[in-house]
């Protein structure tokens, strides 16, 4: 149109000069006006010459404008996405064909349509609210499902974006718009795919936590009459049988274990706790967890942390534990000789906050080690270093799998060095929390500020032990006089010492010695006069041989299970110092009194009779008074009438009534406070959160040790911190 107009125009234009011109001439030949007939001539080709080039421009400029919208609607049309532009009321000024293709509409349809007509029900008042969106914000997105001309329903992304004319006003809106079809369809299946997951997860939780329970039930009864089988006379080849039957148990039960913790790995790793707690006594207590597979071994296991390291972080201590006592128990059962220790210090080599401690882990062993060329495989599922390793030791080849999951979902990196015969060493740093308060202070001086300046001699034939012994001592405060490695070189130092007027306030002595005997030593002292203010402590790896009522008959004064952390030596050393050892008791680095929990009233709710048998056996040694019930119903009905229990052990899985709706109704209908502790064979995550959720105060997993049993009463009946 606007080439058709500049062609009319330009043949307009040389119609008026050809005719100047042409009267022009006439003038000159009718009128002999020469210079007349030039001006006029000159006009009509100025004329000419002047419009023909402006006609020349515009025709330019035309063909030019038609060669950008040809270019233009050649670019829209060829786009996949459709392209479209709406005025105020959202009636279509401009579309590419390809919003004709896909809705089925022509030119002439489409003119007389707005952009709601192509919706119908809930997109309807969505593309209405976008449109409005788009005016005030200058841009949206939305999702809606058009309708084409046969009534099919097509999913769409679109995009509307504000047009303003140069004042800033809205005068309408432009935008795309996508078939999103196989992008709902790809969502929909993995959505599909992921509840197939989930469900097929779940039944996999489920039947783990059955087949668990199931294994850990009866097992339950075989270990714990097994340990109650130990402190009864039996011969040697008795004896050697039942700690058979232990040891195998234990082993099964960490198989056990080790299938449950890969299979909670798909969920559970990547969900952390952050609670306060003591890592010092998280450490020694895990080596409490391994001590049976080093019983009788010429294993020495060793503890060292830094005094730099706090007592108390927050971080997540389930998985460090269980990091833990994986590479310490796989240290335990590849090394036949020499030593397995756990250090502990700060790392420079991690940076944190203020308000935050990065700590380095490094366990190391003197095993059968690993070759150089199958390190990187170590920590790959099922797979063990070397396979002849597992015809020999047993295992599953899991635990470095879980270990490095569990490391990696505290935010470190576990590294290891080995040498095939010469041991490994695994190195892992995490950052902790500093924990927000202290041990609250009693108004007493600190166990720190008691023994400071006091004096120490120490006799242990292990050199790790002695430079422990040393550091832990020095870092408590006390003053170590000398060390020796046997009873002969530690009678001629204390010969020395006290020559030299240097009399130790406690001596420390390793009860196994390879050389010398140390109960001769202690004979003789406690016959010298010269020694008579000086306190005595055992200290062992080998508490099974030697434990602390034999100490105690020894003559001993204080007793330590190696390992121990230095706060634990610092406890003892303070109460034997201080004098205040009750009569017949020995203090000692776990227990601050004989396990007994006389006269506290409990009511067991456990529907195996063997274990039922078992926990007649257990109670009895810790002189309680129980009473039973056989499903949670009997003990709703027991505790409606009977006030008097002062703890509830309950298991979960029972007939009729479970462990769960009976603590809700303990909790909800009785209003009882009475403390519940779930004793039971599961032990999956979502299980003990649903004891935790009903009201019970804790949670004991089978098989139950009876040193647990007596930490729970110690706990909830006697009052006692937990060691």
């Amino acid at each position: 149109m606007g080439r058709l107009n500049v062609t009319i125009q330009h043949k307009v234009w040389a119609i008026i000069a050809m005719a100047v011109i042409v009267l022009s001439l006439d003038c000159y030949f009718n009128y002999s006006s020469l210079a007349l007939s030039l001006i006029g001539l000159f006009f009509g080709v100025a004329v000419f010459i002047v419009f023909e080039f402006e006609f020349a421009a515009k025709r330019q400029m035309a063909e030019e404008l038609k060669k950008a919208r040809d270019f233009s609607a050649l670019t829209l049309n060829a786009m996949d996405d459709i392209f479209y532009v709406l005025d105020l009321d959202g009636k279509f000024l401009l579309w590419n064909k390809r919003w004709e293709v896909v809705t089925g509409y022509n030119h002439d349809e489409i003119t007389r349509m707005s952009a709601t007509d192509f919706f119908e029900g809930d997109d309807v008042p969505r593309i209405i609210k976008a449109m409005e969106k788009a005016w005030q914000a200058g841009f949206v997105k939305v999702e809606a499902g058009y309708v084409t001309k046969d009534r099919r329903h097509i999913p769409y992304g679109f995009t509307a974006s504000a047009m303003k004319d140069p004042a800033g006003r809205v005068i309408g809106l432009s935008g795309t718009g996508r078939d999103i079809t196989e992008r709902r369809r790809v969502e929909e299946a993995l959505e599909s795919s992921k509840e197939k997951a989930e469900t097929a997860n779940k039944a996999k939780g489920d039947f783990l936590a059955n087949m668990s329970h199931e294994i850990r039930t009866p097992m339950n009864a075989i270990l714990g009459f097994g340990e109650l089988l130990k402190i009864t006379d039996l011969s040697e080849k008795q004896k050697n049988y039942v700690e058979m039957i232990n040891s195998s148990g234990q082993l099964l039960l960490k198989i056990i274990d080790d299938i449950l913790d890969i299979a909670k790995l798909d969920s559970e790793w990547r969900e952390l706790e952050s609670v306060e707690f003591d890592l010092h006594s998280l450490t020694t207590n895990v080596f409490n967890i391994i001590d049976i597979r080093l019983m009788g071994s010429s294993v020495y296991p060793y503890v060292e942390i830094s005094p730099d390291v706090p007592v108390r972080v927050k971080g997540d201590p389930t998985k460090l534990r269980q990091v833990l006592i994986n590479l310490l128990g796989n240290a335990a059962k590849f090394t036949d000789k020499g030593e397995i220790g756990l250090l502990i210090d700060p790392s420079a080599d991690v940076k944190t906050g203020e308000d935050e401690i990065a700590v380095r882990f490094i366990i190391k062993d003197t095993g059968i080690g690993v070759s150089e060329d199958k390190l990187e495989s170590m920590f790959l599922p099922f797979v063990q270093a070397d396979s002849s390793s597992t015809r020999k030791y047993g295992g599953t080849g899991l635990g470095l799998t879980i270990v490095k999951a569990f490391v990696e979902a505290m935010g470190g990196k576990i590294t290891v060095q080995s040498r095939q015969g010469h041991g490994s060493e695994f190195t892992f740093v995490l950052v902790f929390k500093k924990a927000q308060a202290s041990i609250a202070a009693s108004g007493k001086p600190s166990e720190e500020e008691y023994l400071k300046g006091k004096k120490v001699f120490i006799l242990d034939d292990n050199g790790i032990a002695r430079r422990i012994l040393r550091k832990n001592a020095e870092a408590a405060g006390l003053v170590v006089l000398a060390s020796e490695s046997t009873a002969e070189g530690a009678e001629k130092t204390l010969e020395n010492l006290v020559r030299e007027g240097l009399l130790p306030d406690v001596l420390l002595f390793d009860v196994i010695l390879e050389k010398g005997d140390c109960f001769h030593l202690l004979e003789a002292i406690r016959k010298d006069e010269r020694f008579s203010r000086c306190k005595i402590v055992a200290v062992t790896a080998e508490p099974r041989i030697v434990d602390h009522g034999s100490a105690l008959r020894a003559g001993f004064d204080g007793y330590l299970a190696k390992p121990f952390a230095g706060r634990e030596l610092a406890k003892v050393l303070t109460t034997v110092l201080e004098n205040k050892r009750q009569d017949n008791s020995l203090p000692t680095g776990n227990l601050t009194r004989e396990m007994t929990c006389r006269g506290a009233k409990v009511l067991l709710v456990e529907d195996s009779v063997a274990n039922i048998e078992l926990m007649k056996e257990y109670f009895d040694v810790l002189g309680c008074e129980v009473k039973y019930a056989y499903n949670g119903r009997q003990a709703v009905d027991m505790l409606r009438g009977d006030q008097s229990f002062e703890l509830c052990f309950m298991d979960l899985q029972m007939p009729e009534m479970g462990g769960l709706e009976a603590a809700k109704i303990i909790r909800d209908e009785l209003k009882s406070d009475i403390p519940i502790i779930a004793l039971t064979a599961a032990v999956l995550r979502e299980e003990r959160e649903a004891a935790f959720q009903v009201g019970m105060n804790d949670f004991l997993a089978k098989p139950v040790q009876l040193e647990a049993l007596h930490k729970a009463i110690q706990q909830y009946v006697l009052k006692d911190e937990p060691s």
